[in-house]
């Protein structure tokens, strides 16, 4: 996504982009047949150059999908498109020189009823991606000794690239005319044929979303200098040497040889070669970040970010995704991974573990805010050294609270007011909430997976409580913030937790999830303990853990599946190893082999 997208588009929107995507690669053979790397670069993106960002996908995707319907190949079905989305329910849309940049985004196009070559192209890009149809805007900055700018239309089949104007001329009637062909235009084979080489100004060029390894940008005629961020291609070469085989009525091969192998490796394959059925919406865009060209596909720290958003954007609470912005999120994610990629001990977490409870940004329904950038800067040099989770976890709860004069402290009934990072830090104090949540993404700050667990109300005596789970080698260990300096010894076990209900929304034990677990966790301020947050029972565990007896210390543990190990004083309360991935019997995942 591009620099000044990420500050204003929403992943709600984002989100609808992809589902509409998707629901058109779903509807047409042709469109099942593009390998996923194509559909993912020229049939996904919602911008061609600068244009006004705008939702144009479901306005066409309704007008113009019953036209390809029955359409053999992307090519017959923009063939199709081209001879008729111009004059469609009444539209008379027109060539009109000089008309970019105002004119550019297809409302712009569709409210004047003309555009010059630029805002044409567009247009018909969106249309063609509209449906299914790879697509991608095509031109010369400034033609060889003539000047003056062309943008015109490729459009993808079967490996190849195809060109062709918009607009199928003046007069055209499509019940009583053949179709345009590609590869026959004004410009071909001259003047193309004079365009230079590698040259910005007076090159062919391709737009793309991705960038590529040369770096090079496709020129924007209407900046001074051709000024340009829009990652591009140079296709000159290709021109040219179909220009001097006399540009033949079938299908010229323009593949760039700077492209990478249009192979149909994609996330999910069923049902032969480029059908990508697994692809589903919202993690259309992610799905492609799990892939690699070869080799490991999460090796470099930048596709274990990109795996990162698109596991967030996945499970993101729906209220979060009409005000969290892309950029915001990969923020996040960038320091998430840098935390993990900074300790031996974080690097050795399960990516599953890893995901639902370092990543999130989030525990239960505190506001939404940064606190991972200032709590990196502040809490890494404390856990430097340390050789495990469980070390790093005690040696912020002896320091944090104290940390450069801060001076924070319990008191009670102050949820849901204080809960937040910024709302603990501004007043100096919270109740068990704040300071659970507070303790939680110190954790998670640094790469060590941590959760808020408690219980809403105490059988008998009422009132609700909440304390932190750290992870350690498979099983999970629980504390109380402020200074607590020990696992599994806390004034509320096990008398308290052994009065816990199993099953019981209210009298019950339960652990937060950002994943959703089809369960939830109760939230004690709310009408009822009332909540939308993933949560997990895990009542049975603390039962389990208290009849290791009182000798067991600091080595009890509570952990979805647990087993008793050992006896008397070594004797510990271990979570079944098949927790450690998503499904039973499944070892451990890493960056190295999702």
């Amino acid at each position: 996504m591009p620099d000044s997208d990420r500050k204003f588009i929403r992943y709600d929107w984002l989100e609808q982009q992809c589902e509409l995507a998707v629901q058109a690669r779903n509807d047409n053979d042709f469109a099942l047949e593009v390998p996923t790397e194509i559909y993912e670069e020229y049939v996904l993106p919602y911008a061609s150059l600068d244009e006004a960002r705008e939702d144009w996908r479901p306005l066409f995707y309704e007008k113009f999908a019953p036209l390809v319907a029955g359409a053999a190949t992307t090519l017959e079905a923009a063939r199709e498109l081209n001879n008729r989305i111009w004059t469609l329910d009444g539209w008379n849309i027109t060539f009109k020189s000089e008309q970019t940049p105002d004119i550019m985004s297809p409302s712009q196009v569709l409210s004047h009823g003309y555009a010059s070559c630029t805002g044409l192209a567009i247009f018909f890009v969106d249309a063609c991606r509209a449906v299914g149809i790879p697509a991608r805007v095509a031109g010369i900055a400034s033609w060889p000794e003539s000047g003056g700018n062309h943008n015109w239309v490729e459009v993808w089949h079967d490996g190849y690239w195809s060109f062709t104007d918009p607009l199928p001329g003046t007069g055209y009637d499509p019940d009583t005319m053949p179709p345009r062909p590609f590869n026959e235009t004004w410009f071909f084979p001259d003047p193309i044929r004079n365009a230079k080489p590698g040259s910005f100004a007076h090159g062919v060029w391709a737009a793309t979303i991705k960038p590529n390894a040369a770096g090079t940008i496709f020129p924007l005629a209407w900046h001074d200098d051709f000024a340009s961020t829009v990652p591009g291609v140079g296709v000159t070469h290709i021109y040219i040497d179909a220009a001097k085989r006399l540009h033949p009525p079938t299908p010229l091969p323009t593949r760039e040889q700077s492209a990478a192998p249009l192979a149909t490796t994609v996330a999910v394959k069923s049902g032969g070669p480029g059908r990508d059925t697994g692809l589903t919406a919202p993690r259309a865009v992610a799905a492609a970040a799990m892939v690699g060209e070869a080799g490991d596909p999460c090796a470099e720290p930048a596709h274990q970010v990109e795996h990162c958003v698109g596991f967030l954007a996945h499970y993101m609470p729906p209220a979060d995704r009409k005000v969290l912005s892309f950029d915001w999120l990969l923020n996040q994610c960038e320091l998430a991974v840098q935390a993990r990629n900074a300790n031996a001990w974080a690097r050795a977490v399960p990516i599953d573990v890893y995901e639902n409870y370092v990543l999130p940004y989030a525990n239960v329904d505190e506001p939404r805010e940064d606190w991972r950038t200032l709590f990196q800067e502040k809490f890494a040099p404390l856990v430097e050294g340390t050789s495990s989770t469980l070390e790093a976890a005690l040696a912020l709860n002896a320091r944090i609270w104290t940390l450069d004069g801060w001076n924070i402290t319990f008191k009670s009934a102050q949820t849901p007011n204080i809960m937040s990072p910024s709302q603990v830090l501004d007043h100096g104090f919270a109740s068990c909430t704040g300071l659970a949540i507070f303790f939680v993404d110190a954790c998670r700050a640094v790469g060590i997976p941590a959760r808020v667990a408690g219980i809403a109300s105490w059988p008998g005596s009422g009132g609700n409580h909440n304390w932190v789970e750290v992870w350690h080698d498979g099983y999970w260990s629980f504390t109380e913030p402020i200074g607590h300096d020990t696992y599994n010894e806390t004034w509320f076990f096990p008398e308290g937790t052994n009065k816990a209900v199993v099953g019981s929304y209210e009298n019950g034990l339960w652990a937060v999830s950002y994943k959703p677990t089809g369960k939830f966790f109760p939230i004690a301020w709310h009408d009822d303990f009332d909540s939308r947050v993933p949560g997990i029972d895990v009542t049975d565990y603390y039962h389990r853990a208290a009849e290791a007896g009182p000798s067991a210390g600091a080595g009890a543990a509570v952990e979805e599946g647990v087993e008793t190990v050992g006896e008397g004083e070594g004797a510990e309360v271990r979570r079944s190893k098949r927790f450690q991935s998503r499904g039973a019997d499944l070892a451990p995942r890493t960056w190295s082999n999702l």
